[in-house]
């Protein structure tokens, strides 16, 4: 996945390689138990795409590194991220920033709400 993150050679696209996503999501879950549990939790209403973008932030690629894994402009993934947060501020909880929402989700339990970390 690094290397995908550097190298543009490599796709990694949601419809090209599903299996390659499965792999990615239990291998980030066995890292960080139930991340992508808690994220739907937290967010249920995330798309395919914004799940990714948050696996790919949480293992510590750069939105840079996101953008040529999904084959889209860094803006997309800016604006993919600011969807995100838009979503679970709907909810009525405070202004968050993104990073720090996935980073969190890391030590919340499963039936914690974030809103109270924030």
């Amino acid at each position: 996945i690094l290397q995908a993150a550097q190298d543009e050679s490599i796709n990694l696209s949601p419809v090209s390689k599903p299996l390659k996503w499965i792999s990615i999501q239990e291998h980030l879950d066995r890292l960080y138990p139930d991340f992508t549990q808690r994220l739907l939790a937290e967010c249920p209403n995330l798309s395919e795409t914004e799940q990714h973008i948050c696996w790919l932030s949480k293992i510590g690629i750069p939105p840079s590194g996101i953008a040529r894994i999904l084959k889209l402009s860094r803006q997309a993934i800016t604006n993919a991220r600011s969807r995100i947060v838009k979503k679970k501020q709907k909810e009525g909880n405070p202004v968050i920033v993104f990073s720090h929402f996935i980073e969190i989700l890391t030590y919340i339990s499963l039936f914690s709400d974030v809103s109270l970390i924030l």
